[in-house]
């Protein structure tokens, strides 16, 4: 059996794209005029404008006129820190919306910086690959 080594920068840029698919699936009978942008390693979509620069969700999800009404925000083993916490808070704040995705044995560790940083987001998940599947979980 033939395995193959990904970065960790890999890792994130497919659990981007794979969580984006499965769970910002826009646009969608309910929002049609929503759509969803990814950003990674190799190509940023859409960025959020702040004090006259731009940072870049994961993911962004925005309307017709471009406005953004949500982010996603992905996690690796090696992303999940107190500097990370920063990002998401500036995310909750930028787009309204933000959700953090962890991988699935980092549940504690996240719950634990959020309580550190004293604020929280509009949902926090697990996810795990299991083959070429992604299985997300509500935490």
């Amino acid at each position: 059996m033939l395995m193959i080594s990904m970065t960790n920068e890999d890792l994130h840029d497919r659990a981007v794209l794979a969580i984006a698919k499965e769970r910002f699936r826009y646009p969608d009978k309910d929002n049609p005029d929503w759509k969803t942008w990814t950003n990674t390693k190799e190509k940023r979509s859409m960025g959020v404008k702040t004090n006259g620069d731009f940072v870049y969700p994961d993911i962004v999800v925005t309307d017709s006129e471009n406005k953004v009404i949500m982010a996603g925000e992905i996690e690796t083993e090696s992303t999940i820190s107190e500097e990370g916490v920063k990002q998401w808070k500036q995310f909750q704040e930028l787009c309204g919306a933000c959700f953090v995705y962890v991988p699935e044995s980092y549940e504690e560790q996240s719950r634990e910086l959020f309580e550190k940083g004293n604020f929280s987001v509009s949902g926090l998940r697990t996810y795990l690959f299991d083959g070429r599947n992604i299985i997300i979980s509500n935490m």
